[in-house]
């Protein structure tokens, strides 16, 4: 079957299917097991911008975005425009071909299974890659049963549990740019999210390059202070360098 729900940008498919009612509070109880469906399925984000958003001459258009958690396919009126399979990455995607500037557009993106992505990257890879701290998706790498036997027999949570804290197992976290926290961690459990959970927008430009980024580091010149023998280097008090260097990177977006 198919769901339908609002969605909020920023954000993630789990607080969207929080707001709308459709999953519990996920930290309370066996959460992290009964919403392991969430993170097995395809979702997708969609949204009709008006004719004349940008203006009667855009110009070059640009999908410019901030955060795309994880693996992603973005499509502008039926065209795919991208791909990206890296949340730490902030991509600009030129979208000009695809984009109509006397006409309503539509922008659809697709998020893939995390899971069910990273799983295939590691099968994948010429050799197994241990880790720690898998989703309730592989715990039948450890022999235990389906996540759902823990709620019908005591052993099949045991296996869980004890499957999680022993380490020693398969794991395909290593394999997809994404928060390795969202697979779980000692302090907090596994959901695998998926969402545009930083701003995305798309903007028109007039020029063949766009700044993209400022960047300012500013480094010391002059040698530290030496500390006294009984100072320690983790928490010393210390004048401030005398001289700096400052260096300025920008970065551009450009056409060619």
């Amino acid at each position: 079957g198919s769901l339908s729900i609002p969605a909020t940008v920023p954000g993630v498919v789990h607080l969207d299917l929080l707001r709308a009612k459709k999953i519990a509070e996920p930290y309370y109880r066996f959460g992290e097991l009964e919403l392991a469906w969430v993170y097995r399925e395809e979702w997708t984000y969609s949204r009709t911008i008006a004719a004349g958003a940008l203006g009667a001459a855009p110009g070059r258009v640009l999908l410019r975005s901030e955060g795309l958690d994880t693996v992603a396919t973005l499509a502008l009126n039926g065209v795919t425009v991208a791909n990206t399979s890296n949340m730490f990455h902030r991509p600009v995607f030129d979208v000009t071909s695809a984009f109509k500037p006397g006409s309503a557009n539509a922008l659809e993106i697709r998020f893939a299974s995390p899971a069910l992505a990273s799983l295939a990257n590691s099968e994948d890879y010429p050799y197994p890659v241990s880790g720690s701290y898998i989703t309730p998706l592989q715990y039948p790498s450890c022999g235990c049963p389906e996540p759902a036997a823990c709620f019908s027999e005591a052993k099949g949570c045991d296996c869980l549990v004890a499957c999680k804290q022993s380490g020693h197992y398969k794991t395909t976290r290593n394999f997809l740019r994404k928060s390795q926290a969202h697979w779980g961690w000692d302090w907090g459990a596994g959901f695998l999210t998926s969402g545009i959970f930083r701003e995305l927008s798309l903007v028109s430009v007039q020029h063949t390059s766009v700044i993209r980024d400022v960047v300012v580091q500013i480094f010391p010149t002059a040698p530290p202070a030496p500390l006294a023998p009984s100072e320690n280097p983790t928490s010393a008090v210390r004048p401030p360098p005398s001289s700096f260097r400052v260096e300025l990177d920008i970065l551009l977006i450009s056409d060619g």
